[in-house]
């Protein structure tokens, strides 16, 4: 039985390529600048990048996710990419 290995926890732009390779999944995409940052290295690679989408629905300063508005925008903009794929 294959292993899939899924990213947990905060993820720096600056560490996308290291995480599409060796994570099958990202569990915490939290804003479009290291969405960009992922899909770019997964077009590199020929990977579609399977992602967990952050929204913090509260509206949390605290919280790194992006908030309820700016995340519809950003679900909207992920949908558009060629090498994304959703799942409902």
């Amino acid at each position: 039985m294959p292993v899939e290995w899924h990213m947990i926890g905060h993820l720096q732009r600056n560490k996308a390529r290291l995480a599409v390779e060796l994570f099958d999944v990202i569990e915490s995409l939290d804003n479009l600048a290291l969405a960009r940052e992922l899909d770019k290295e997964g077009r590199r690679r020929g990977k579609i990048i399977r992602a967990f989408v952050e929204i913090n629905l509260g509206g949390e300063e605290s919280k790194s996710a992006s908030p309820r508005i700016t995340g519809h925008r950003c679900w909207k903009t992920l949908q558009s990419w060629p090498i994304c794929e959703s799942k409902d």
